[in-house]
């Protein structure tokens, strides 16, 4: 949505905010969520810390490029692996 229309939407609740105004607060808005993704980026793949997850998985399957993994599903193992 071009930030004039973001003004004229907005004006309904703040009188006489003007696109530059609604310009300047997304940029803030958005060099915070870049630092915090760079800080995120950073402890994970520099740091080596693991996130906190939401849930526990009592089994992961694995595909990668359109291919299944043998027997992830399987309780048994093949002999050949």
């Amino acid at each position: 949505m071009p930030f004039r229309r973001a003004a004229e939407i907005l004006s309904y609740l703040v009188p006489g905010i003007s696109p530059m105004a609604v310009w300047r607060a997304v940029q803030e808005v958005g060099e915070a969520l870049r630092q915090e993704g760079d800080s995120r980026r950073e402890a994970v793949f520099e740091k080596g810390e693991i996130p906190e997850g939401k849930k526990k998985a009592s089994r992961l399957y694995i595909e990668a490029d359109g291919m299944v993994i043998r027997l992830q599903r399987s309780e048994k193992r093949s002999s050949s692996s």
